[in-house]
């Protein structure tokens, strides 16, 4: 999130999905871009919201922003671009941000598709198992709960939570 201008906007959700060391640099990438799109096209006073979920297949993340949303001929349109990554065109320019997703995504077998849900707009990224990494792959000490304490010289240190995002807005 802090990829985008608003990043304030988003919220994230909880989540158990951990991204493999080699493919970060481009999920960060594919995500800022996603989130760019919600942020841009939905009014600027709502949140954006992403989470993950380990599934059988790998794991899915979704987007969802509270925009106008797409008509379903112009959503066809995008899906089939996602799928099908080409060489950008003077007609697709309008959606270079989209043009790279596909080319991101196609790069690590990761699907995305747009879907209208009657209240904006929402992106599921479909991760397939060799792009996930397993908390127990990572170095010890770079995960932890918030609920562990922190030890600093041998003495454990309160650990405030992490800052949660105001759930204000009407319809939430």
């Amino acid at each position: 999130a802090s990829e985008i201008e608003d990043f304030h906007r988003v919220e994230p959700g909880s989540s158990d999905v951990f991204v493999a060391g080699p493919v970060v640099g481009d999920m960060v990438h594919l995500l800022a871009e996603l989130l760019e799109n919600a942020a841009t096209f939905s009014p600027p006073s709502s949140s954006v919201r992403i989470d993950a979920n380990r599934s059988i297949d790998g794991a899915l993340l979704r987007i969802h922003d509270s925009g106008i949303g797409i008509n379903e001929g112009r959503l066809a349109e995008i899906n089939a671009r996602l799928d099908n990554p080409t060489v950008l065109s003077s007609a697709a320019a309008g959606t270079m941000g989209l043009h790279v997703v596909a080319h991101l995504a196609y790069r690590h077998g990761i699907r995305v598709q747009l879907y209208g849900t009657g209240s904006g707009t929402t992106a599921l990224v479909s991760l397939p198992h060799h792009v996930l990494a397993l908390p127990s792959a990572l170095p010890s000490g770079t995960w932890r709960s918030d609920s562990e304490p922190v030890v600093v010289d041998g003495e454990a240190m309160p650990v405030s939570p992490a800052p949660t995002l105001s759930r204000s807005r009407p319809g939430l």
